[in-house]
């Protein structure tokens, strides 16, 4: 067996002598941590670098390992890296070049002009990074902005800032559509009120991963019937403004590793800056020869309708912190439905709202 590759050889090369070796073991070490955080258990290789290189080795006869040997693996490595085509193939041939050096080093064949491997680690960054803001949009999963994210990170730490940092943002952008119908039956009025809302959610900016947006909640229903002889006309409502404060997520799994129906930890604060408002008007026929005027009327049915289902859901003036989603897949990232009756001020309520988070990367 090669002692070259599998044991290391002492006091051979001056190893830790120089200062210059020392700081190139520091680069090795950075390297590795690099390629950790690109990985991200997305580009996992098949076995670890030192048994794929001691099968490598093997191909030499025992003891006959020299300079040009090591060079010629290294030129090997090399080649693969400027062939790769994907992350999965630049970080194998980086792995690979990192195991030439180090064995290389424990032979002896190691000098102060001997090349670094991480010096190819932003090639490796670029490609990880343009493959994963493709897949982000390809296959419409966010977990491929975070890896992004990460691979920032990464190239902060070798002083790399060649990547498009907007990618980022661009993979992670949402819209929060809202749909919320509450219906009202009661002494003889019966109420339908809906009202809708896409909100685009995007990046605040911050680096922290936090986004925001806001956009008018609009009306497209609102029916009332009261008791004959009465009639109602004119119904309409104004409509509020939904903001999106807050949407609390690390997106914590493997790109397309999700199944539909499956618990997602995300958690969406939601405000009205402007609250709804719906109007009518009562008309009533002549009794007994008389006129009687119309009633203009104005009552907050849909707010107030709200408030009171979800109230276990409110923060205050914060406004109301939405849970419990459930991935959908395709562009639905997340859904929270509601189909239930309650009470609002005593007044029976059923509601039917879903709220979806749709991932909208752009190009």
């Amino acid at each position: 067996m090669p002692t070259a590759v599998l044991q290391t050889s002492p006091g051979v090369g001056g190893e830790g002598t120089a200062p210059g070796r020392a700081l190139r073991a520091c680069g090795r070490a950075l390297a590795c941590a690099v390629l950790g955080v690109v990985l991200l258990g997305l580009a996992v290789p098949a076995a670890p670098a030192a048994h794929r290189f001691a099968g490598v080795a093997h191909a030499s006869p025992a003891g006959q390992e020299s300079a040009e040997y090591y060079e010629a693996l290294w030129q090997a490595a090399l080649a693969e890296l400027n062939a790769a085509a994907t992350c999965d193939e630049a970080v194998a041939a980086l792995t690979k070049l990192t195991g030439v050096e180090r064995a290389r080093q424990q032979a002896g064949y190691y000098t102060d002009d001997s090349p670094d491997p991480l010096q190819y680690a932003p090639k490796v960054h670029g490609i990880c990074y343009e493959e994963f803001f493709a897949k982000c949009r390809e296959r419409q999963d966010p977990a491929y902005g975070v890896a992004m994210r990460q691979v920032l990170r990464a190239t902060a730490l070798i002083g790399n800032d060649a990547l498009d940092a907007s990618k980022v943002e661009r993979c992670l952008t949402f819209e929060l559509r809202f749909d919320g119908r509450f219906t009202l039956n009661h002494m003889g009025f019966d109420t339908a009120v809906t009202y809708r809302a896409s909100v685009p959610v995007e990046s605040s900016g911050d680096g922290l991963g936090t986004w925001n947006g806001q956009a008018p909640l609009d009306n497209v229903e609102l029916s009332v019937r009261v008791p004959a002889p009465a009639s109602v006309r004119d119904a309409r409502g104004d409509s509020g403004e939904l903001k999106v404060p807050l949407l609390i997520s690390d997106f914590p799994y493997e790109p397309g590793s999700l199944e539909r129906g499956q618990a997602l930890d995300l958690q969406i604060l939601l405000q009205t800056l402007i609250p709804t408002l719906e109007h009518w008007t009562v008309e009533f026929p002549p009794m007994l020869g008389t006129s009687i005027p119309p009633i203009p009327t104005v009552a907050p049915l849909w707010m107030g309708s709200f408030q009171g289902l979800h109230a276990d859901e409110q923060l205050g003036d914060a406004g109301w912190l939405i849970k419990d989603f459930q991935h959908v897949g395709g562009s639905v990232y997340a859904r929270r439905g509601y189909n239930r009756t309650g009470t609002s001020e005593g007044v029976p309520v059923q509601e039917q709202t879903t709220v979806e988070l749709w991932h909208t990367p752009k190009p």
